[in-house]
């Protein structure tokens, strides 16, 4: 008597802590890359190139957001991925067991849910920066808990480098957190 048919319209978040010098990120970045392609619908990921093990190109360009993000988190090491601001232990994926088919279990789950907000997101690309306004709606009756809106700038595709992983290719690299990765 409660089934009904509609699109799903929430997209999940996934953060993918990685560096591209590192063996174990590179089949963690297979495997996210995978996850994503046939999910697109579904998630937006975001790439941090991380600082541990040998120095990572992207992170010493910009240290700051994946630093500060993996604080945050309490990342201890990479590769490491975090759905939905990991809240739950069932969200954090630290590629120490077969973790794609329970990633991708998770991430229909995820999407199925109904979104608790709608996002309506304008930007305009100046010579020198950018001017972003976001307009939240609440979809459910109310929402009492503590929310934080993160603007995350990211470049797509970075072909710049080459690890010593043998990886070359670099999607959605986080730049930067407005207003900060904190």
């Amino acid at each position: 008597d409660n089934v009904a048919i509609l699109p799903r319209t929430k997209l999940t978040v996934l953060e993918h802590f990685t560096n591209c010098n590192d063996d174990t990120s590179a089949l963690a970045d297979d495997i996210i890359d995978a996850l994503v392609t046939m999910n697109y619908d579904n998630v937006i990921d975001l790439q941090y190139h991380m600082d541990y093990g040998d120095p990572d190109p992207m992170n010493m360009n910009n240290h700051y957001p994946p630093s500060t993000r993996s604080f945050n988190y309490g990342i201890p090491k990479v590769p490491y991925t975090v759905f939905e601001g990991g809240s739950c232990l069932d969200h954090r994926y630290d590629y120490s067991d077969l973790t794609k088919g329970i990633m991708e279990e998770q991430l229909r789950l995820l999407s199925l849910e109904s979104p608790a907000f709608d996002i309506d997101l304008s930007v305009e690309w100046l010579a020198d920066g950018l001017e972003a306004s976001a307009s939240l709606t609440c979809l459910t009756d109310g929402f009492d808990e503590y929310l934080q809106l993160y603007l995350v700038v990211f470049e797509t595709e970075v072909r710049a480098y080459t690890g010593l992983n043998g990886d070359s290719r670099f999607r959605n690299v986080v730049l930067d957190m407005l207003p900060t990765p904190a």
